[in-house]
């Protein structure tokens, strides 16, 4: 279990007795362990991030995958739409996990970011308030050691409604998401030590992509809209991040 959700069940009383006791331990072991329990105890401004992601998520599509899943014959790795749920429930948890987890050819945090993002094709991203925004936007720029803020974030004439604190694989992974008419664009950064890379763009059924990495991040801009307007938030994007401050 991911330390985020471990300790986010501690505070709200979900863990079982083992599991309290196991983490007690390991919180007097472990400095920073305890330093994110206090954070996260800290943080009810970030509690609106996640409430609001919880009443966004497209959760009939979550259960129409399910119910797909569930109807499909066994095999040995979970089919597409298994995962793509798996991925959606973990995501609103808090955590991102790619394909890697249920089978042995490990895949991209880009292709698990893909996968959810199929679940919002044709769906908003939901609007925080913005004391919740600010909360989650000044997170992420700690946990990125990036500095991100209004200016930074306000890309080809959009400006974020939605931005959450994920992980992968350990890695802090920041998700903020925008609306251009009736499509949804998400602008993820990782900051796992990836070696620089140009632009490549991509596309896969309705979602088209353009990733890069740049300074030991890794870069996705993601979305339903036209390839090229894609292309076009993506590289404004890109602009707007060399100018921001690293190393916070």
């Amino acid at each position: 279990m991911n330390d985020d959700v471990l300790l986010t069940g501690y505070i709200d009383g979900q863990l079982s007795p083992q599991q309290s006791a196991a983490l007690a331990v390991r919180l007097q072991s472990e400095p920073a362990l305890l330093a994110r329990l206090e954070e996260l105890r800290a943080a009810p401004a970030l509690a609106a991030a996640f409430d609001a992601l919880m009443r966004g998520a497209p959760v009939e599509r979550m259960r129409t995958r399910l119910a797909q899943a569930r109807r499909a014959p066994k095999r040995s790795a979970p089919p597409r739409a298994a995962w793509a749920a798996m991925a959606a429930a973990l995501f609103v948890a808090g955590v991102l996990v790619g394909w890697g987890a249920f089978r042995a050819k490990p895949e991209t945090w880009r292709d698990a970011v893909r996968d959810y993002m199929a679940l919002y094709v044709g769906a908003p991203f939901p609007q925080l308030p913005p004391e919740g925004l600010a909360a989650a936007v000044t997170d992420l720029s700690g946990q990125l050691q990036l500095k991100l803020d209004p200016p930074t974030l306000s890309v080809d004439g959009l400006s974020p409604r939605f931005a959450a604190a994920l992980r992968y694989d350990g890695a802090p992974l920041a998700e903020i998401g925008y609306q251009d008419g009736g499509k949804s664009i998400a602008l993820c950064i990782i900051k796992n030590g990836e070696r620089d890379k140009p632009p490549t763009a991509s596309a896969d059924g309705p979602l088209a992509s353009v990733s890069w990495a740049k300074d030991g991040r890794g870069y996705l801009a993601i979305g339903d809209a036209a390839p090229a307007r894609v292309a076009a938030f993506a590289k404004a994007a890109q602009n707007n991040l060399a100018k921001a401050p690293s190393g916070l």
